[in-house]
């Protein structure tokens, strides 16, 4: 077995110190017993110590996704069934799902899983139920579970000096307006950044533009999925950014100012007794809002939608969609789709298929934890020529010079992994996700997805008809 060995130089002896509190000789020799932080072996030692700990308590790892973990716990002592415990885990970071009683809403059964880790790893808990996960906040009620990175965007503003700015006088409706999102689709490209014009105009600016993108991205990619197409717009840009694509991206900002609080919500299907009642109050539901989810809450399902050939560039179509569970969104996405399509229904179908993918992995998770997907996906779609190709078993006329890897999903239909379902555009949240749109419409595809009008697998005033009559 190979030993390594460290050289203990000034700043390591007044460590040495600190930590251990006793001195080590000038250029002593230390034997390494574990990995250093930021070594390229840290990461898979790691990897494998936290693995074999969870494997020895009955954490297993469904194939599809390494960092989310079931324990099966059996039948009790008066034969009945126990739920089962879920765990996510970041590097060192655990967030443990587990059902208990209203004295106590699982703490003992906590308490016990981590004095079983404790015996491999050294991790300590939080007191209390969770409250906040890497960056996330966390607000558990007895009606529902929000989710929100309020504290986060503060202190973006606040080291940007932007906490207190009158930005305008008057408040955003939406992130990016429908004017704006024109004229940057119009106006192209600037100077690279890091040449002698680009770094003029981000001191006349007064804030990295890439540095602010990406910031903003991780608020979008873990609950903020309102602002994604506005991102999604603005990072194609990143490297040559122009004077308009400042002033949108610091709009993006200013709109997750004043809206910081916006949660992602999901409902439970029963109240949990122990937890305090919720203050979130149900926003008002539009007359003309389908909400076609399936009689199953733990059943993946999606809507998807496509704009041709936004990009004035390549003329590549700008595609996203939505997958949701419990009628809240899990999974979203706003992309530039790779190839140019020749017509809004080949957008459609090809996104159709990107989105087959994803539901494909969503139910292998699912089945992976125990949520067995026992009936089709419905992946909604407002484009019945795209549904209708998909529909189709063989190439036609319309689809015979589309590659091949696209007609995959006509076999995911068959194999009854995914059926194609019509939804009208006012309807089919996808549609926030791939084009700048108005205040009605932007706020009704967000609060739609992000659970803020109630759920239909919730209960008393939160429920909301899965149809409309």
């Amino acid at each position: 077995k190979k030993r390594s060995f460290l050289r203990m130089d000034e700043q390591l002896r007044e460590w040495w110190k600190l930590r251990y509190g006793k001195d080590v000789p000038r250029d002593a020799y230390v034997e390494i017993l574990s990995s250093l932080q930021g070594h390229h072996e840290s990461g898979p030692n790691w990897q494998k110590k936290c693995n074999s700990s969870l494997d020895k308590h009955g954490w297993i790892a469904p194939f599809h996704e390494p960092c989310l973990y079931r324990r099966q716990r059996g039948e009790d002592d008066e034969v009945n069934m126990q739920p089962d415990q879920l765990m996510s885990r970041q590097i060192d970071d655990m967030l443990f799902a587990i059902k208990g009683d209203a004295s106590d809403l699982g703490r003992s059964e906590f308490e016990k899983c981590v004095n079983e880790l404790k015996e491999d790893m050294d991790i300590e808990w939080e007191e209390g139920i969770a409250k906040h996960y890497n960056g996330i906040e966390i607000d558990q009620r007895r009606e529902y579970i929000a989710m929100n990175v309020a504290i986060y965007l503060t202190k973006i503003m606040e080291n940007h000096g932007w906490e207190n700015m009158k930005f305008s006088s008057s408040k955003p409706s939406a992130p990016l307006s429908e004017q704006l999102a024109k004229e940057i689709a119009k106006a192209g490209k600037g100077f690279l950044i890091n040449t002698p014009e680009g770094m003029a105009l981000e001191a006349k600016m007064g804030f990295g533009y890439r540095c602010l993108l990406g910031e903003l991205i991780f608020a979008c990619v873990v609950c903020r999925l309102d602002i994604a197409y506005a991102l999604s717009l603005l990072a194609r840009y990143g490297q040559y950014p122009l004077e308009m694509h400042y002033i949108a991206l610091k709009g993006v900002a200013k709109y997750c100012r004043e809206t910081r609080d916006k949660p992602l919500i999901y409902w439970r299907q029963t109240p949990l007794e122990g937890l305090p009642a919720g203050d979130f109050v149900p926003y008002d539901i539009p007359d003309d809002l389908d909400f076609s989810f399936p009689e199953d809450p733990y059943l993946a399902n999606a809507d998807v939608d496509a704009s041709h050939a936004t990009d004035e560039e390549t003329r590549k179509s700008t595609g996203g969609y939505i997958v949701y569970l419990f009628a809240s969104a899990v999974i979203w996405l706003a992309k530039l789709q790779p190839t140019a399509a020749i017509s809004s229904t080949e957008a459609e179908f090809m996104q159709a298929v990107s989105c087959g993918k994803c539901i494909k992995y969503c139910r292998n998770v699912m089945n992976g934890v125990g949520r067995n997907q026992m009936d089709p996906s419905p992946v909604r779609e407002d484009n019945m020529a795209a549904i209708m190709m998909i529909n189709q078993q063989r190439p036609t006329k319309r689809t015979r010079h589309i590659d091949t890897q696209w007609f995959a999903i006509q076999e995911w239909k068959t194999m009854g992994d995914l059926v194609m379902e019509y939804v009208n555009t006012k309807s089919n949240s996808a549609d926030g996700l791939t084009k700048a749109l108005g205040r009605v419409l932007h706020g009704r595809h967000a609060n739609k997805a992000m659970g803020l009008y109630g759920s239909p697998y919730s209960f008393g005033k939160y429920k909301i008809p899965r149809e409309k009559e």
